[in-house]
């Protein structure tokens, strides 16, 4: 997707060559970082300098994490003897809460990786370093998998620079896609869906009707099978053609309340209410976590994120299975771009010179080609990384991120459980987030 096609959308226009101007005079050479210093520890007649580095890691995955980031690190801990990283393991499930208390009673790890969708928060709470005194270099970081609207999100509004943007544990953005098992797909007498993707032909009306043949009812009633489960709900929003906000960084306005969301949202909750292919509030259920149900075939399709394709390999299941994008309507493929982080300096770090040159390090090729190899066996890894190239969409990631995506979640369940219908709760949404834009600008 090309940055006209985001303008065209309408999210908001950005200074896209001043922005890409300030993060090119602050990324990449690790010599610049050490020059601006002017002298550096001599690791023969002084003790290294001890940095800790907290990265995002999934739960339940802490040693392949731990592994991952030893790997990475080799190159930065060979060049830099006067430096020692302390690998802090935190996983996902209270990741940002364990860094927020941290960086808040002013004791934070000197590095750590920045979700996207926290990185307003953490900017306008002043808990990250400015980089821009102090690193200087001619080239930004090149990831042909990133649009350039995405690098903006490290970007203050004044011009501050925090850090080079990139995943916590792959060369590739962790993504939201679909899962489908290949073999109930052809047991069905289905065309294979990413077949159908390939050929520009995995649709709405096509998930659908994989969802209804693969969906099987016991002799009770009751769903033994489920065709899919849930999606994502800015996913229908982006297959029909409309964003959330008219910016995902700065909106001043939502689009919930227009044709083409209301359609999105009503398909969604149709697939439980009306067509009985997904669980849905208040009636049958999955009775287990999606990726449980997926590898017990209890659902033929699940939305899930690129770290379950790593699980369900563990499990050696007994069929096929792939991955393919959301499929699209009157909009496009898509997939959720939710790993994506900034490798960034805590303000309050005593150790700033170490700090800035393994953030170098982070924003290097070095690096990025070091998580290429690491990663050269995961399976689907080619897949991802072109769904990654193609069809990546940001969800929203403004100061206030967390206020606005509580709003729309508590409209939208009246819709899903089938209290109301999509339209309904489209203007709720559009008023009451209008209401809180009015009293809270998001800068």
């Amino acid at each position: 997707m090309s940055w006209l096609t985001y303008s065209q959308m309408g999210v908001a226009q950005m200074k896209k060559f001043d922005l890409l101007r300030v993060y090119k005079t602050g990324l990449t050479a690790v010599m610049s970082v050490i020059l601006s210093f002017g002298s550096i520890l001599n690791a023969t007649a002084q003790d290294p300098t001890t940095i800790t580095f907290a990265y995002w890691g999934a739960q339940g995955q802490q040693a392949e994490m731990k592994e991952r980031w030893e790997y990475f690190l080799e190159p930065f801990r060979a060049a830099n003897p006067d430096i020692r990283v302390e690998t802090l393991d935190w996983t996902s499930e209270g990741y940002n809460a364990k860094l927020k208390t941290t960086l808040a009673a002013g004791v934070p790890p000197d590095v750590f990786t920045a979700p996207l969708d926290e990185v307003r928060s953490y900017m306008y709470s002043d808990f990250m370093l400015d980089l821009s005194p102090y690193v200087s270099a001619d080239k930004i970081q090149s990831r042909p998998d990133l649009k350039e609207y995405m690098y903006e999100h490290l970007i203050s509004p004044n011009g501050e620079f925090f850090g080079p943007i990139g995943s916590a544990s792959s060369p590739m953005p962790t993504a939201n896609t679909i899962y489908f098992n290949t073999s109930l797909f052809e047991e069905s007498g289905l065309p294979n869906a990413y077949q159908l993707y390939l050929q520009d032909q995995w649709t709405w009306d096509r998930f659908l009707e994989s969802a209804k043949k693969l969906t099987l009812q016991a002799p009770n009633g009751s769903i033994q099978r489920f065709g899919t489960d849930t999606w994502l709900s800015r996913a229908a929003l982006w297959t029909n053609g409309v964003t959330e906000y008219d910016s995902h960084v700065a909106p001043t306005e939502t689009y919930y309340n227009t044709p083409d969301a209301i359609e999105g949202i009503q398909f969604l909750a149709d697939l439980g209410l009306v067509h009985g292919v997904a669980p849905y509030p208040g009636g049958p259920s999955l009775g287990m976590d999606k990726t449980t149900a997926f590898a017990s075939e209890r659902s033929a399709m699940i939305t899930a994120w690129t770290g379950t394709a790593a699980a369900l390999e563990l499990l050696n299941l007994p069929f096929a299975w792939e991955v393919v994008p959301y499929p699209k309507n009157r909009g496009e493929y898509a997939v959720d771009l939710g790993g994506l982080h900034g490798f960034v300096v805590a303000r309050e770090s005593p150790n700033r010179e170490a700090a800035i040159r393994l953030v170098t390090y982070l924003g290097s090729q070095e690096f990025l080609q070091r998580q290429a190899e690491f990663a050269r066996d995961d399976i689907f890894r080619d897949r991802y990384i072109q769904f990654v190239a193609n069809h990546g969409f940001l969800r929203l990631l403004a100061k206030d991120r967390v206020d606005m995506d509580r709003t729309v979640n508590e409209e939208l369940r009246r819709v899903w459980s089938g209290q109301v219908p999509a339209g309904t709760a489209a203007l709720a949404i559009e008023q009451r987030i209008t209401t809180f834009l009015s009293g809270n600008p998001q800068p």
